[in-house]
């Protein structure tokens, strides 16, 4: 291919068609410590210096903190089962569990949602969520 030709292709930078090459084609680098990927070396060692001075990384995801208290915090904050006080249904995030909540909200509650199956008397208020149930029932 020309360098015209390569010129026109995208949206006219030879830098993009290289740097999209050079992601598709080249070898990854990974980090040692926790197997984060990066298409170019100088990206590993930027990342590779949040694993220095200390840092700590959380056993559940991929963050890192700078004490061990820091650590606890977030795994507390972010990772901690949290159980809905009116289902006692458990939730992995606190997003979860506030999202469920709304479900417990009549004025939010839509009864149009509501399983017409006898003896189930199960509310929903997303959508899609009522309508793989209704599949799972219609099976």
């Amino acid at each position: 291919m020309s360098e015209s030709e390569l010129m026109n292709s995208a949206d006219g930078s030879l830098l993009d068609i290289s740097l999209e090459e050079e992601l598709c084609t080249s070898e990854r680098f990974s980090c040692v410590i926790c197997e984060a990927s990066y298409a170019r070396k100088a990206y590993l060692n930027r990342h590779l210096k949040t694993h220095e001075d200390g840092c700590i990384k959380c056993s559940v995801c991929t963050q890192f903190f700078k004490t061990e208290e820091d650590k606890r915090k977030h795994i507390e904050d972010k990772h901690r089962p949290i159980m809905c006080e009116s289902s006692g249904k458990v939730f992995s995030t606190r997003n979860y569990m506030e999202f469920h909540k709304k479900t417990h909200e009549v004025e939010v509650v839509n009864y149009d949602k509501k399983c017409p199956f006898p003896n189930c008397g199960k509310i929903y208020w997303q959508n899609s969520k009522f309508q793989d149930h209704l599949m799972m029932r219609f099976k």
